[in-house]
């Protein structure tokens, strides 16, 4: 269907995001560094979340907006837990399947502390070339 609607698939594909609890390796030091520069992600996508109290426990919430013209598919993300100082204490990272062009996607992983500070930053993704038909 060339100009059908889309409907949005938002992946929350965390280990243990099932269960509300992170899997045995699904927190770590840290998490790669991003496959792009800093200010091109920036440029493309603009990701924004919240804290909330899950069934299980705390979580966070979010949407990536693709401010782009193409399709971000298999997105990588990394959700980083950041101590008094601002440094990464913490990193756990989740897929998304696909942002549309200047559309947006959700996403929700499990955190282990509502109190604390996070942030969420884009580390890959495959742009998709749409063919003319």
């Amino acid at each position: 269907m060339k100009n059908g609607p889309r409907i949005i698939v938002a992946a929350c594909v965390v280990a243990g995001c099932t269960t509300g609890a992170p899997g045995p390796n699904a927190w770590q030091p840290s998490c790669p560094p991003g496959s792009f520069a800093d200010v091109s992600v920036d440029g493309w996508f603009h990701v924004s979340w919240s804290i909330v109290q899950g069934r299980t426990g705390p979580a966070l919430e979010g949407y990536v907006n693709n401010r782009w013209k193409m399709e971000a598919d298999k997105m990588q993300l990394a959700v980083e837990r950041l101590d008094g100082a601002g440094q990464i204490v913490g990193c756990s990272e989740l897929w998304i399947s696909s942002v549309p062009p200047y559309s947006r996607a959700y996403f929700a992983a499990s955190v282990p502390d509502s109190s604390a500070r996070y942030q969420v930053r884009v580390l890959s993704f495959d742009w998709v070339a749409r063919g003319a038909n």
